[in-house]
């Protein structure tokens, strides 16, 4: 049941009751608001003061993590790779904006597709490379580069800049929707995009501005053994692959950022990810 706005300022009225009775009351009532509240309360010019604000917002928080890891594991067995991939960026980005607006990962992602469908001549991974991070202006995020921001594709879509994984995530998911076949590729210390040009494996660093690099050249950047990188290379990343270094760089974020609570639920959802993924892929 939708909470009704008339009743909010005699429960405001009511957080300075001494009784927890009443207070668990309030809160329950209050809840029923979730992310709405605050703009609420701004459009009746009501004040909760700075501690019960301060109250809220930190059980707000709670929940929020709550659903997220309740929510979390209903990826794990979605049949088709790109949408289990985007169901978990999805779950990520409505967590980090407050559940303020959920799904609306999805439809910035349609929205692109469609004006590409209806622009471009030709759908293939240049002429996508080009409508993203030419057209589009999509571009590598050098200023705040940690920002756990960075990793949420509804925000870096918007603010067209984000980190090498995260343009490359959003290359390969509007790719999905308009048939084209793209793939992550788990180069060390800098993810890249897999995909074929002719007969030819190309890879696309999608935070170079969708730079095209043949498969072969690509292997003379690193130190490691040339089968080792060819194995990177021609084998595509797997949304399991894909998900760790994710939740390993919001993690990190999270703690340079001094907020533990979230470093933490980064660090359980990877446990349940690992967790997941050597459970339906037994160690042989």
């Amino acid at each position: 049941m939708s909470p009704d706005p008339t009743k909010l300022p005699h429960l405001i009225r009511l957080l300075d009751d001494e009784s927890p009775m009443v207070q668990a009351a309030v809160w329950r009532e209050l809840k029923a608001y979730g992310s709405s509240l605050e703009d609420e309360l701004e459009r009746q010019n009501l004040s909760m003061g700075s501690h019960s604000r301060d109250r809220w917002r930190e059980q707000k928080n709670k929940d929020d993590r709550h659903a997220l890891l309740v929510q979390w594991p209903s990826w794990f067995e979605i049949n088709d790779e790109k949408e289990r991939l985007e169901s978990a960026f999805s779950m990520l980005s409505d967590y980090q904006n407050g559940y303020t607006e959920t799904g609306r990962l999805p439809t910035l992602l349609d929205a692109l597709a469609l004006e590409f469908q209806r622009t471009e001549v030709i759908a293939d991974g240049h002429a996508l490379a080009r409508f993203l991070f030419q057209t589009k202006g999509l571009s590598g995020g050098h200023v705040d580069y940690y920002v756990p921001e960075k990793s949420d594709l509804a925000r870096v879509i918007e603010a067209r800049s984000g980190n090498p994984i995260s343009l490359t995530c959003i290359y390969l998911l509007v790719g999905h929707r308009l048939g084209i076949d793209i793939q992550g590729c788990n180069f060390p210390g800098h993810f890249l995009a897999q995909t074929l040009a002719g007969n030819e494996v190309v890879l696309v660093d999608c935070f170079d501005g969708g730079r095209f690099l043949k498969a072969d050249a690509i292997r003379d950047l690193r130190s490691s053994s040339p089968e080792e990188i060819r194995d990177i290379v021609h084998r595509p990343a797997s949304v399991e692959t894909i998900l760790t270094r994710v939740l390993n760089n919001l993690t990190n974020a999270y703690d340079a950022a001094e907020e533990p609570e979230n470093g933490s639920l980064m660090r359980e959802l990877n446990r349940m990810l690992r967790l997941a993924d050597s459970e339906f892929d037994p160690p042989r």
